[in-house]
């Protein structure tokens, strides 16, 4: 079996016990922090407050500052050090019984607290586990064990941009590798992302989504089609596909039924997301009828546990 995740932010909120904020919650927070966005909202003339808004108008006009300020202030509200452990520990148990071998797992969190989960558990390293793209050394002694592949679609807050050959005009990801986020590596490899917006490699949840400012930024997404393309099954976690997000569309294009199967597609969200986000999907694919949905489950305890027993089943294995 092929299973793919695709994780939004309801999945961060959920594994930190609800200590990394959703778009909206993230939205006040930006907002009240820096004294300088009412004005400059009132310069723009904003009817109401709008976060993506914001942030396509400060890429528009090139104004780094702001937005370093901004990405600065991502990296604390989802600093590691908010979980404590009570929380990890569930994370923990949800995470070893929801993902197993071979699992291709795409997320648009920039936090690192999967991976760090992932690592705790011995289920994942960053060695191999960020796609064919994202290199780590000299981390050669940790291989990936379970072949769990992590791809960071919209960048993280670990990940660096540097330029790799000093020859040439390629840049790629690195990622900042340290005890803190994988305890017991024993070693600082990368540098510690700063306030360096050139270097920084997450795409701000603006309307316009600056991709391409590195190779390792596109190839993931090359990765993403190749892992979609061979998916039998679909599993979405606390994502709402917002209508900004085309190349999430895109990839979910080649989402296609395969030979005498239906594709199965299981869906946990709010009640209210779930029809839309099926929608979407349908309109999207290639499989025509030959689809087996599962919608049946909503963002809560329970339903998590139901969605690991579901996944038991022999028909999602």
């Amino acid at each position: 079996m092929n299973r793919v995740f695709i994780l939004g932010a309801g999945f961060s909120y959920y594994l930190s016990g609800g200590q990394f904020p959703m778009m909206e919650l993230l939205g006040e927070n930006i907002k009240n922090k820096f004294d300088w966005i009412s004005q400059y909202c009132n310069e723009k003339h904003y009817k109401r407050f709008d976060l993506e808004r914001l942030l396509t108008d400060l890429e528009l006009d090139y104004a780094t500052k702001h937005i370093s300020d901004i990405l600065d202030f991502l990296r604390e509200q989802f600093d590691l050090r908010k979980i404590d452990d009570s929380k990890k520990s569930k994370a923990e148990n949800i995470c070893s019984k929801l993902f197993k071998e071979n699992d291709s797992i795409m997320t648009f969190n920039y936090d690192c607290l999967l991976e760090h989960i992932l690592w705790i558990i011995k289920y994942w390293s960053p060695n191999g586990g960020y796609g064919e793209e994202i290199s780590v050394f000299p981390l050669d002694r940790i291989k990936n064990p379970c072949n769990i592949i992590l791809l960071k679609l919209h960048g993280s807050i670990n990940f660096n941009i540097e330029k790799t050959h000093p020859n040439g005009n390629a840049k790629y990801s690195e990622p900042y590798i340290s005890d803190e986020i994988f305890p017991g590596t024993h070693a600082i490899i990368g540098d510690k992302p700063n306030s360096n917006i050139e270097k920084s490699s997450i795409v701000l949840p603006s309307y316009i989504k600056l991709f391409g400012s590195d190779r390792s930024s596109i190839r993931i997404w090359h990765e993403a089609i190749e892992k979609i393309k061979k998916a039998d099954t679909l599993i979405i976690i606390g994502y709402s596909f917002p209508k900004a997000d085309i190349l999430t569309r895109f990839l979910l294009s080649f989402l296609e039924s395969k030979s005498n199967k239906k594709i199965k597609i299981i869906i946990l969200n709010t009640k209210k997301e779930k029809e839309r986000i099926k929608q979407q999907i349908w309109e999207l694919g290639q499989f025509g009828y030959d689809v087996e949905w599962n919608m049946d489950l909503d963002i809560t305890d329970a339903d998590y546990c139901e969605l690991v027993n579901v996944l038991k089943n022999h028909q999602y294995n």
